[in-house]
């Protein structure tokens, strides 16, 4: 019976009776869904992908021998049928006739339906390089996530179409546990990340991290092995030539090759290059196999052939001659090709793609000689630690310990042990593994067992820091030009940078760069210099050092500035502090390149104004009139038009270029004008107009009991000064007016007397008094006033004192100027 809940689901009944084979229970579900059947603790769990509503039904008392109880359940869009069995029986699951759903038999006697097909879960690898399960089924439903109510156990279920394929055995692994099924695959995870995806035809079983395989899994399927082709590589020809005395061997398979008719040439010839490989002397069979491709290409391009040469190129180390073979169509696809292909890779530290080849790869691998395997195995455990996958780094340095032979390194496997080791968090044994390594003859294993036991016993707080960071400094000395010297340099650039000492830290940045500019921790370090060289010149870090050091570090590492608008900032940051230095052609150099390459509009209009300061600063007008004028555009803003404009008049007058300075100052108002028109008439020895213009400066100072100050009592005597050599002989006396009584109490009262006219009788006194005014260096109090009104523009620096000191050292030089060129003082 059928009752209708709703348009899309309807309510079914299952139904039960009995036949020869034993109790049949159907699930009347037209079209049959996707669906699982398995036995859990004597409960028969049928779950069903469908919208329809299973209805709960009680036992029928012809069954309840069989049969405890039926229960239903609706979870996450699927119906679950659980039937709890009285004891132990076998249970067959098929789809039902004219596909009107799913029955199950319960009972020993048969049932409808074939066995089950089986399903096997066979190991592979995913493009991350992470170990994942994989399984063949029939058209696929969804996966399903239960709760067990008895065992509250997490299963996730994937259902399937028909016919009927199960797990014929429970399947343990160290994450999750695949349990028998009769149809279907379910699965009971022992970590909260699996994750299951069902496809078209398969099942995905993975893990953020890579599933742990045992080894005896990851050679080949869970289940039956498919058949073994044979290797490419003549393992046989390769261990016969580890025999005997090889320099006699070598010689007779020589002469072989050089007496061999035409015919057997070639064949001769690879028999000495396979027996080169096999005693190292990869260079010399390269050679060999080079004659063959030349005399005889179509053997040069048979399978066997072509994997020497490739085998020859990845131990000469020409990668690009490796790869192009190992991509011929010929070889490709064998699984030899993806072995050294992963060689390849893992020496050129690719070890993601190398981790990939080499699990697709080991059952080759494994055929391989005890030599060969030992030198691959140790890169393919070195991938696995590089990958993070400890279990397959473990069982690659378990069969490397056994390939080894008395040869061997042992301290080599205890370094790459500790690894693991530290990979699973078992400290105590990393470092224990670390010191044993640390005891080899070998100089590489030692260095990277003291680095590894150093990183880890500075990170657990083993030794102290001062002896931590000995002990890389020293690792970085002793072993050069590698890995070690580049991890070492990583770490100690960052101790460095956290005690200020920027010099070794930049420098542990540069000297990585030039040793391993592409690896990983070399660009990892640059980086992170970078953003540390950004923060000293931008957040304010080197203003606490001295302003030398500031500018060495700046010019022996400018290769860390970054190139933006940041950068820019610190270039005219610099250009400040070589200012206060007082090197204004190195200034002007630094802001030369940002006008002239790097920056536009606005910006650029800025900048110029500051490298025009610095001009003036350096006493090069000319070249400060050049940089304004190539930056001058329109609708600029109010500010800097007007700071640009003043710069401009003021280069233009130390020129003397006094009428054109007047010019562009004629539309402009304000004090800070008013005061430059003085300067400029006063720089071009217009001396009336000059008086004029200062004591239009000056103002009412004249007035009120407030003593002048210093610069206000020069501007009086350069007034002065200006009258008498325009021979105004009112002004001058308005001056005298206005000004003697302030005069008179100042230190200013003889000089001031001499020059107004009451005692112009002592001539070589005036004259003295005249040459002092007008030597006087107006531009170093122009740009000290400029500087400190456009701070923004002119790039005054943040500590004022040291606008103080620069504008006290350029007063000093242009008085020596000034006593230099005595005859622009009057006679």
């Amino acid at each position: 019976p059928v009752r209708a809940v709703s348009d899309a689901a309807v309510m079914l009944r299952p139904v039960l009776s009995r036949t020869d084979g034993g109790i049949v229970v159907t699930a009347p579900l037209r079209p049959s869904p996707p669906a699982a059947a398995f036995l859990r603790n004597d409960v028969l769990w049928m779950v069903f992908d469908t919208k329809h509503v299973i209805e709960a039904v009680p036992v029928p008392a012809e069954f309840a021998g069989d049969i405890a109880r039926i229960d239903v359940d609706r979870v996450a869009g699927a119906s679950i049928l659980r039937v709890t069995l009285q004891k132990p029986q076998a249970v067959r699951f098929a789809p039902a006739a004219g596909g009107a759903g799913w029955t199950a038999t319960i009972g020993d006697g048969g049932g409808a339906g074939e066995p089950s097909e089986p399903v096997i879960l066979r190991r592979a690898v995913a493009e991350n390089g992470r170990t994942i399960l994989k399984a063949r089924m029939p058209p696929l439903g969804q996966v399903i996530w239960l709760d067990d109510p008895d065992t509250g156990d997490r299963m996730g279920v994937v259902t399937a179409h028909g016919p009927v394929h199960g797990l014929s055995k429970a399947q343990a692994f160290v994450e999750l546990q695949a349990q028998p099924t009769i149809h279907g695959i379910v699965l009971t995870p022992r970590t909260e990340d699996i994750q299951v995806q069902a496809g078209l035809d398969d099942v995905t079983i993975s893990r953020d991290s890579g599933l742990t395989v045992s080894l005896g899994v990851s050679d080949g399927a869970v289940g039956p092995r498919e058949g073994q082709r044979d290797l490419l590589l003549d393992v046989d020809a390769w261990r016969d030539a580890q025999r005997g005395n090889q320099r006699e061997r070598g010689n007779e398979l020589l002469r072989a090759a050089a007496d061999a008719p035409k015919n057997a040439r070639t064949e001769a010839r690879f028999s000495y290059a396979r027996f080169k490989l096999a005693v190292g002397e990869a260079a010399e069979a390269g050679g060999v196999l080079r004659v063959i491709e030349q005399d005889d290409p179509a053997a040069a391009a048979t399978k066997p052939v072509m994997l020497a040469r490739a085998i020859a190129a990845v131990m000469v180390k020409d990668g690009k001659e490796a790869v192009r073979l190992l991509s011929d169509a010929a070889i490709h696809l064998e699984g030899e090709s993806a072995l050294w292909r992963a060689v390849l890779d893992a020496e050129n530290g690719r070890w993601i793609p190398a981790l990939v080849g080499f699990r697709q790869s080991l059952e080759e691998l494994g055929r391989y000689p005890d030599d060969l395997q030992a030198r691959l195995r140790r890169l393919a455990a070195i991938a696995g630690i590089e990958g993070k996958e400890h279990a397959f780094a473990g069982q690659q340095l378990d069969l490397l310990e056994r390939v080894m032979g008395r040869e061997g390194d042992p301290a080599m496997v205890s370094l790459l042990r500790g690894r693991v080791a530290l990979l699973q968090s078992r400290t105590p044994d990393a470092l224990a593994l670390f010191e044993a390594a640390m005891r080899s003859p070998n100089r590489g294993v030692e260095a990277e067992a003291r680095l590894e036991h150093a990183l880890l016993a500075m990170r657990e707080g083993k030794i102290s820091r001062d002896k931590g960071l000995a002990e890389l400094e020293t690792i970085a000395v002793i072993w050069r030009r590698g890995e070690n010297e580049v991890r070492a340099l990583a770490q100690l650039g960052e101790i460095y940078a956290g005690d200020g000492k920027w010099r070794q830290a930049f420098a542990t940045a540069r000297r990585a760069n030039e040793i391993m500019p592409e690896h990983e921790m070399s660009r990892a370090l640059h980086d992170s210099m970078a953003r540390r060289f950004e923060e000293l010149f931008l957040d304010g870090k080197a203003d606490e050092l001295a302003k030398v050091e500031a500018v060495g570090l700046f010019y022996d590492f400018r290769g860390l500035m970054p190139i933006s608008r940041r950068g820019d900032e610190i270039v005219r940051r610099l250009a400040d502090r070589l200012v206060d230095l007082d090197l204004l052609d190195q200034a002007s150099d630094l802001l030369t390149h940002q006008v002239t390459n790097r920056l536009g509009g606005v910006q650029r209009a800025r900048v110029a104004a500051r490298l025009a300061v610095i001009h003036l600063l350096n006493r090069k007008p000319a070249e400060a009139v050049q940089a304004l004028r190539l930056s001058r555009m329109a609708d600029l803003p109010e500010e800097l038009r007007r700071a640009r404009m003043l710069l401009e008049a003021r280069a233009l007058s130390e020129l003397s270029r006094t009428d054109l300075a007047m010019e562009v100052l004629a539309a402009q108002t304000g004090a800070d004008v008013d005061r430059l028109r003085a300067d400029v008439l006063w720089r071009g020895k217009r001396w009336r107009e000059a008086g004029e213009a200062i004591e239009r400066v000056l103002g009412d100072r004249w007035q009120g009991a407030e003593e002048l100050t210093d610069p206000e009592r020069g501007d009086v005597m350069r007034a002065g000064v200006s009258y008498v050599l325009a021979d105004d002989r009112l002004g001058l006396d308005r001056l005298r007016q206005k000004y003697m009584p302030k005069m008179a109490d100042s230190v200013d009262a003889r000089p001031f007397a001499l020059v107004s006219g009451e005692s112009r009788s002592r001539a070589k006194e005036f004259r003295d008094i005249a040459r002092t005014v007008v030597a006087e260096d107006t531009l170093t109090e122009f740009l000290k006033v400029y500087r400190a009104r456009y701070p923004d523009i002119a790039g005054a620096p943040r500590n004022p004192r040291a606008a103080e000191d620069a504008a006290k050292q350029i007063q000093q030089r242009g008085q020596q100027q000034g006593e230099a060129r005595p005859g622009q003082a009057p006679g």
